[in-house]
């Protein structure tokens, strides 16, 4: 008896083969978990922003600016404050999951423009957007379907911006309070 016997012989052929009835097996594999499987709808998890402005309200660093309620169907989904930097950050999903953010820091207005929403933005005029701070409130030329708004309150700069529709930016800045 040879030592050969007993054994398969390999080829290049036989390799080639095997990774192919493998490639077919993953691929079936994939088109039939696609078929039978329920579309998953993730919806970001919200936070309670109010609490976060509760505390900054026991300090004496900043008075927040901030919305007493949200519309149906809308979401904050972060709530920070910086005590470095002195600013107020409140990022927040429309019910179309759009984005709208409000941004209160102790910093210049054109500063806040150039790093949350375009560093070439440029002031348009001003625009009272009425609400019930009766605020009067920069209108920001930036690039893209983007809308963005500064005030000035207390020393701090308060910036609203987002992708929503200018109309729903407008209506948030309008509904900003401070207590």
């Amino acid at each position: 008896m040879s030592q050969g016997s007993g054994r398969y012989q390999r080829s290049a052929a036989g390799m080639v083969g095997a990774m192919i009835v493998t490639l077919l097996v993953i691929i079936v594999f994939v088109a039939f978990r696609a078929v039978n499987r329920d579309e998953l709808i993730v919806r970001p998890e919200a936070v309670d922003y109010l609490q976060t402005v509760e505390a900054l309200q026991q300090g004496d660093d900043l008075d927040p600016v901030y919305p007493p309620t949200l519309p149906e169907g809308w979401i904050a989904r972060r709530a920070v404050f910086s005590a470095e930097h002195l600013a107020w950050e409140l990022d927040i999903l429309t019910d179309d999951e759009k984005y709208i953010g409000l941004r209160q820091a102790v910093m210049p207005e054109q500063d806040l423009i150039e790093e949350y929403v375009d560093e070439e933005g440029e002031p348009e005029g001003s625009t009272g957007l009425g609400g019930t701070m009766n605020l009067e409130w920069e209108g920001w030329k930036v690039d893209g379907d983007d809308t963005a708004f500064t005030t000035k309150i207390d020393g701090a700069t308060v910036l609203v911006f987002g992708s929503a529709p200018a109309a729903e930016v407008k209506a948030f800045a309008a509904s900003l309070v401070v207590d």
